[in-house]
C-alpha cells in the first residue's frame, strides 16, 4: 500500500471492503437457507440461520449455563463486576429457582432481540440444543414445561429439529 494515499482513497477502500463483507454475509445467509441442514448439528444450523455472531453466541452460552445451574439447583449469585449481560437481564437471570419456559422466552427475547422474537423460536432453539446433545436436561425440562401450557403445545417445529 502506498504511503501517499489520501483520506478519500482510504475511505473508498473501506467502503469497498464493507460492500464485499456485506455481499459475503448475504451469500452465507442464502446458502444457509438453501442447503439441507446436517441433522447432527441443528444448534449450529440455528445459530447460522439466525445470524448469531461469536459475541452473541458467547452471551447465549453464558445465559444457558446460568439456566442450567438453576435447573440443577445450584445457587447462583449476581457477579459484582460483569458487563457480559446488561443489568435488566442479570435481574431476570439470577434467581434461585428452576427456570420456566415463559421465563426463558423473556430472557432470550431480551438477549437476542429480533433473532428470537417468539415462543416458537425459543422452542426451536431448545429442540436444537436437545438434538445436538447440549443442555439436554435443561432443554427437556423447559420443553415439558412448555407442553403443559396450551399456548405452546401446538408448536410447529421447523427444519431445526
Amino acid at each position: 500500500m502506498s504511503e501517499n494515499l489520501t483520506i478519500e482513497d482510504l475511505q473508498n477502500q473501506v467502503n469497498e471492503l464493507t460492500d464485499k463483507v456485506d455481499k459475503l454475509n448475504e451469500i452465507v445467509r442464502l446458502l444457509c437457507k438453501s442447503k439441507m441442514p446436517d441433522p447432527r448439528y441443528p444448534y449450529s444450523h440455528w445459530l447460522l440461520y439466525k445470524g448469531i455472531d461469536n459475541k452473541l453466541k458467547r452471551k447465549l452460552g453464558y445465559v444457558l449455563n446460568i439456566l442450567e445451574m438453576r435447573f440443577r439447583g445450584e445457587a447462583v449469585e449476581i457477579p459484582e463486576k460483569t458487563s457480559f449481560v446488561d443489568d435488566d437481564l442479570k435481574q431476570a437471570l439470577y434467581v434461585n429457582q428452576k427456570p420456566t419456559f415463559g421465563e426463558v422466552c423473556v430472557v432470550l427475547k431480551s438477549l437476542l432481540g429480533e433473532k428470537c422474537p417468539s415462543d416458537v423460536d425459543t422452542s426451536i432453539l431448545l429442540m436444537s440444543l436437545l438434538r445436538e446433545g447440549r443442555h439436554v436436561d435443561l432443554s427437556t425440562h423447559l420443553l415439558v414445561d412448555a407442553s403443559k401450557n396450551t399456548d405452546y403445545s401446538a408448536h410447529n417445529f421447523s427444519q431445526f429439529i
